[in-house]
């Protein structure tokens, strides 16, 4: 232990108060390692987020300065080519601003200083005027839908503005990675002092290897490194951190070919 093998364990196998010091120490020695083996994970995860944050800029970067270049350069230009290198330039700039402000506002959401604006809502109300927004979107999408939220009052503290941001983005990856003729269900019940929020659809799914880490930054559905068709890959990490914020949790039961559920509890007041 004294040369930084924190793995290493005393055993005396003694009843005794050496035996009760052989117990500190290796109960020592395991929170070591632990604090040990976090702190380098934290600095894996930093220098990858660094990573994934320089790729997913570059790409439309790139693009921005090769067709301004071409733009600038090509003499001979016409009216219909520059109004297409123009609208290359928007869209990818577009792509990266979308990143940008992904990235300040979850980096927001991480600071210990920022506060949610809760107030009280009525939450099965809120549910069915939200879910009502997005009936055109899954209408032009060809989706079928279900809501099932009862006619009831369930009070819950929440910053509306932020749950929105929720649903937006579970609205937009399901419409973004499913084919028409997909079926979504929201449901809304109450479990002891919980609310519990169910956002099911029957498309696609996600392979199972990759579920498990979808809530980290730039995790993607589509498996593939692609800013133009995969969003920021921040969206589902902004949509946790969201309700981590209202003292709740949200989980995603899925495989490949077999839909998403994402389960959302959140205390009730």
């Amino acid at each position: 232990m004294k040369d930084g093998d924190y793995s290493s364990r005393v055993n005396l196998n003694l009843k005794n108060e050496f035996g009760e010091l052989e117990s500190i120490f290796n109960e020592m020695a395991q929170q070591i390692e632990q604090e040990i083996f976090l702190r380098k994970q934290s600095e894996e995860n930093r220098k990858n987020l660094i990573l994934d944050i320089s790729h997913d800029l570059k790409n439309p970067l790139t693009s921005m300065i090769g067709y301004a270049e071409l733009a600038f350069n090509k003499t001979d230009i016409s009216k219909e080519e520059y109004h297409n290198y123009m609208k290359v330039i928007y869209e990818n700039g577009l792509r990266a601003n979308s990143l940008i402000s992904d990235l300040f506002e979850l980096s927001k959401m991480e600071s210990s200083e920022y506060a949610m604006n809760k107030t009280k809502l009525e939450l099965c109300e809120y549910m069915r005027e939200k879910m009502g927004d997005f009936i055109s979107t899954l209408d032009k999408s060809g989706f079928i839908y279900d809501f099932d939220i009862p006619e009831k009052e369930i009070a819950a503290a929440i910053d509306e503005k932020q749950m929105d941001r929720v649903f937006q983005n579970l609205v937009a990856n399901t419409v973004q990675y499913n084919t028409k003729g997909t079926k979504v269900t929201v449901s809304l019940l109450e479990q002891g002092e919980d609310v519990i929020i169910i956002f099911k659809d029957n498309g696609i799914g996600i392979p199972a290897e990759l579920a498990k880490d979808i809530f980290n930054p730039f995790v993607r559905a589509d498996r593939a490194r692609n800013s133009q068709t995969g969003g920021t890959g921040l969206g589902l990490a902004i949509v946790e951190k969201i309700i981590a914020l209202h003292g709740g949790s949200i989980s995603l039961k899925t495989d490949e070919n077999c839909g998403c559920e994402f389960i959302i509890v959140i205390p009730k007041i």
